[in-house]
């Protein structure tokens, strides 16, 4: 089978992996399959799970993250330009679905605080992604894809400082495990960019393996989150460490509890 299978590879952006070692219908087979595991079958277990429980806002996470898998395994499957825009755009609807989850759940994403934080948000993706087409930059998108990745952060941080209705802090122990698995993950990702000629190959191809295991984690732990938070502000759908049907590796950050303040002693 031709290299060509797919036609000609014309993605702005190639990785480590060795193109059609392992399968001749997929260019990337590793980076396209493990989208399967960790990004599309979590989503539409999540989907299935939130059905009549949560609000649009919430599922369109979810949305995003099996849009953002699917997108990915053509991408890595193929490394036609056609499809890396269904994995890089997609990146950001993802990020800015869970900034707009967080809507009126705090006075910092409320009133014209709030119409800020949108314009800031997707005024960064618009013109990142522009400024990434017009001069053919991939960095352009690694560096405005962070800067939303940044702000929701901080919103997610903000907007988790107060305890649900029963006191439950879960949603900041929930943003702990996003950090940290976006964090590291990004970590590995860099050093497969840096040390790793494209089409190398090697162990080292790997890294993405696991950048996408990571970022899948995080996007799973940063969608409870902001799900604690929806419910936590508006008191929309369960909370994710229900006692009864609590969602899975909740359980992770369960023991994690913000310290309370001391009490005055007369």
């Amino acid at each position: 089978m031709a290299l060509s299978y797919w036609g000609e590879v014309d993605a702005m952006h190639q990785f480590c992996e060795a193109k059609y070692e392992v399968s001749p219908w997929l260019a990337e087979f590793w980076n396209a399959t493990s989208n399967i595991p960790f990004f599309m079958l979590p989503a539409l277990y999540c989907l299935y799970r939130s059905y009549g429980v949560y609000d649009l806002r919430v599922q369109m996470i979810w949305i995003s993250m099996f849009v953002v898998g699917f997108g990915s395994f053509m991408f890595h499957g193929t490394m036609c330009f056609r499809w890396e825009m269904w994995d890089e755009v997609p990146m950001f609807l993802l990020v800015l679905s869970a900034m707009i989850s967080k809507d009126d759940s705090h006075w910092i994403t409320t009133g014209i605080y709030k119409r800020l934080i949108h314009l800031a948000g997707f005024g960064s993706a618009i013109i990142g992604m522009g400024m990434y087409l017009l001069k053919n930059d991939y960095e352009m998108f690694v560096h405005s894809f962070t800067i939303v990745v940044l702000l929701d952060l901080v919103l997610s941080y903000i907007c988790t400082q107060s305890p649900d209705k029963h006191g439950s802090h879960i949603s900041s122990g929930l943003l702990m495990g996003y950090a940290a698995s976006i964090g590291s993950g990004r970590i590995f990702w860099e050093i497969e960019r840096l040390t790793c000629e494209p089409g190398q190959g090697g162990p080292t191809a790997l890294l993405h393996v696991l950048w996408h295991f990571l970022a899948g984690l995080a996007v799973y732990f940063g969608s409870l989150s902001d799900a604690q938070v929806r419910y936590s502000a508006h008191g929309i759908g369960r909370p994710v460490d229900d006692p009864e049907d609590p969602w899975p590796l909740v359980w992770l950050w369960q023991s994690w509890r913000r310290p309370e303040p001391m009490k005055k002693v007369n």
